[in-house]
């Protein structure tokens, strides 16, 4: 980088400009935050953004573009960083505690699917005082929700007390996600074929993008693996076209099993080699959480499901954004909606349709985007995942990144409009966010099916930039920023 030319002249003139790109974000943030219009405030400065790209790059006016974005970056930046600094202000009795109880349990080298064991853990290390009587009934009387290889994550946490313990694990997740941007990055922004100011705008762009997601800070006021999971769901993006993508899918798998459901599209595919490191990595998986934990403990995971023994409030409470606990609360508030014993057979019903449904769709995007193909996996994930909780919308930003990818598909008007709507709905209901995503993909199965163009650069080209499929990607507004020279 030349930083010769932010001396002097340029420096000020850089430094007036970025500073006024802050301070227009923050007077827009404290106007919707006086008049509490939280749900403005991403889709204001989105438009404003895009406005400015579209205007001053037509004007040739790319400097002050880039200062004035790379300033509102920076607003939005601190902004983030100060939210989840928070965090470490108390330690949430949801998820942290549960996870310290989990390893507690893991470490006591008995078997941690028996409630019994939880109670004598939570009662000598006094956590009564910590947690609510909900608390007790959810987690204590119910033992390890989880299949025995996520132990092997939670586990080390018991080596350190509450307090440390806590520290280091949000510590984790910041590293995680910071990690997760820059993957974001890599995949969305620093290895197209723009060069220049073209590459930076695009950058500042999707950074704004990235940061103005509804509930992207959520998951660190409950000490969620969000974080975690988004992470290798990149790398499992990233290297889709490789073998050792298999390996990063079952650790998604151990993390959250929600993960499980993205081995349809390699199963798809037919991507063997990637199915073949998923078996073998699954079987050393299970091979090391049966010598450490003991090979009982999947009996015991099979013989007495910590599933059975969950409250019925927690698949309907308001936080649950998956379907099920749609049409729970549905039946609950309206009980002529259906029956009691048809409720479960229903959910069954509408799950199975949504996943022929989406198989589908995804296979008919895998001959245009892998990239479309696979993603779409993750709105009906959440919408079928019995335990999707409404922080779960971080894993949603991949979707939201390939969909601006798409821009082109569209009127500019009506791509603005679809994405203002979608930023919009994340802020009031992830359920309704993962319809609306689910019917854009269905948009784009029928529309790039006609011949329309998409970039898809997960396949190498000979020049190592991207493969076009169907001809060049026209750009839009971007294809106005000429290079800097």
């Amino acid at each position: 980088m030349n930083f010769r030319k932010y001396s002097g002249r340029n420096g000020f003139f850089f430094f007036i400009l970025m500073s006024a790109g802050a301070f227009s974000t923050l007077m827009i943030f404290l106007v919707c935050r006086y008049f509490n219009l939280h749900l403005l405030f991403a889709p204001v400065l989105i438009l404003t953004v895009f406005y400015l790209v579209g205007y001053l790059s037509i004007e040739k006016k790319n400097q002050i573009l880039k200062y004035l974005l790379f300033g509102s970056a920076l607003f939005l930046a601190i902004h983030f960083f100060y939210t989840i600094s928070k965090s470490y202000s108390r330690i949430p009795e949801w998820d942290y505690i549960a996870f310290y109880l989990y390893s507690l349990a893991g470490q006591s080298g008995g078997n941690f699917y028996d409630p019994e064991l939880f109670r004598e853990i939570f009662n000598s290390y006094k956590l009564t005082t910590l947690t609510s009587p909900v608390f007790f009934e959810e987690v204590v009387e119910v033992g390890f929700p989880y299949p025995p290889p996520t132990m092997i994550m939670l586990f080390p946490l018991g080596w350190f007390d509450l307090e440390t313990g806590y520290f280091i694990w949000q510590s984790i997740l910041i590293i995680f996600l910071i990690a997760g941007f820059c993957l974001l990055l890599d995949i969305f922004s620093f290895k197209r074929n723009e060069r220049g100011e073209k590459k930076i705008l695009l950058t500042l762009v999707i950074v704004h993008l990235i940061l103005l997601f509804p509930g992207i800070t959520s998951s660190f006021s409950y000490a969620q693996t969000n974080p975690i999971l988004l992470f290798f769901l990149l790398l499992t993006l990233k290297r889709m076209h490789h073998w050792d993508a298999g390996i990063y899918l079952v650790i998604m798998i151990v993390i959250k099993p929600l993960a499980v459901l993205f081995a349809f599209y390699f199963l798809m595919k037919r991507r063997w080699n990637v199915i073949a490191a998923a078996t073998v990595s699954g079987v050393i998986v299970l091979i090391i959480t049966g010598v450490i934990f003991d090979f009982n403990v999947f009996v015991q995971y099979f013989v007495s499901p910590p599933t059975d023994r969950l409250p019925e409030f927690v698949y309907s409470e308001t936080i649950n954004k998956s379907l099920s606990a749609v049409l729970l609360r549905l039946h609950s508030s309206y009980p002529a909606f259906a029956d009691q014993t048809v409720i479960k057979p229903l959910i069954i019903a509408i799950s199975s349709i949504l996943l022929l449904f989406t198989v589908l769709l995804s296979w008919r995007l895998a001959g245009k985007s892998s990239r479309l193909s696979f993603l779409i996996f993750i709105p009906f994930g959440l919408l079928v995942y019995p335990a999707s909780l409404a922080h779960y919308s971080l894993l949603l930003i991949p979707v939201i990144l390939v969909f601006r990818e798409q821009y082109h598909s569209f009127e500019r008007p009506v791509f603005l409009f679809l994405l203002i709507t979608i930023y919009i709905v994340a802020g009031i209901n992830m359920f309704y966010l993962n319809i609306l995503l689910l019917s854009y993909f269905a948009y784009l199965s029928v529309k790039l099916k006609t011949g329309d163009h998409i970039v898809d650069l997960n396949k190498p080209l000979s020049s190592g930039r991207g493969h076009v499929v169907a001809g060049v990607c026209p750009e839009g507004i971007f294809d106005k920023i000429p290079d800097a020279k």
